[in-house]
């Protein structure tokens, strides 16, 4: 309709009309680019705040995740330093807490990141939706370390594990993950230090525990096996520590910015 108007004018050269047909034209495209740029832009920023507070909700829970591995791997060395101790004829201890202890110094924990905000800001190019570039450094940072990958690794390719589950009767290792293995925890996630007793014959745990005891081999694997632990321990100590205080630092200058 505007177009056979400013036609009909050139045609009669009415050029003043021509001029102001062309400027509503011209003016209402303009509004229509910036109600949609506005839109977009509206839109964007939802995405934006949305997004950086999925990423404040994992990095948060993250640190309960480490506490939680911290936890669980002290208890899995304090495990292995008994069993050692046993081996070694450094402290007494019966044929059942033998085996208990021998099977979870064995243990890893196996606890998936919460990273699959960030996952899916790199997968998609959006990264730069965290607009802030300190909370975007700290998810970067602590999303691409490894520790957990280190940990995993060490933990699953154990060469202790290994051994342990070659020296003991595959029926008994199924009852003591039966009765003594990995239970969930609501506070710390997985937990070896509750109580527990095989439901096995006497002879079987007798069996059990002097095949561990002639295995010479088992107390050199435990030594490794407790260097690597203090080592993650050394690694998620870190990583926890820097996570705690980049995010307190991170959120007093949100506050104070806020204020």
């Amino acid at each position: 309709m505007r177009l056979r108007r400013i036609m009909e004018h050139v045609r009669t050269l009415n050029w003043v009309a021509v001029a102001v047909d062309f400027i509503i034209v011209v003016a209402g495209v303009f509004i229509a680019m910036q109600v949609s740029n506005w839109n977009g832009a509206r839109v964007e920023n939802k995405r934006a705040a949305e997004f950086k507070q999925r990423l404040l909700g994992d990095l948060r829970g993250e640190d309960k995740v480490l506490e939680a591995t911290i936890d669980y791997y002290r208890q899995v060395s304090a495990s292995a330093e008994t069993t050692l101790n046993a081996l070694m004829m450094r402290q007494a201890s019966s044929n059942e807490a033998l085996l208990i202890s021998a099977y979870r110094a064995s243990q890893y924990a196996w606890a998936p990141n919460l990273r699959a905000t960030f996952d899916e800001l790199v997968a998609t190019g959006d990264l730069s939706l965290i607009h802030d570039a300190k909370l975007r450094d700290i998810a970067v940072a602590f999303y691409t370390g490894e520790a957990f990958e280190i940990s995993d690794v060490e933990g699953r390719q154990s060469r202790y594990r290994e051994a342990f589950r070659m020296t003991i009767a595959p029926e008994t290792y199924r009852a003591i993950t039966k009765a003594c293995g990995d239970r969930p925890d609501a506070a710390n996630g997985a937990n070896i230090s509750y109580v527990c007793k095989l439901d096995l014959p006497q002879a079987d745990i007798d069996d059990a525990a002097e095949a561990l005891r002639a295995n010479k081999e088992l107390s050199a694997l435990l030594r490794l096996r407790i260097a690597e632990l203090d080592n993650e321990l050394d690694s998620f100590v870190t990583v926890k520590d820097f996570l705690e205080s980049s995010l307190g630092d991170y959120e007093k200058s949100a506050r104070r910015r806020s204020d």
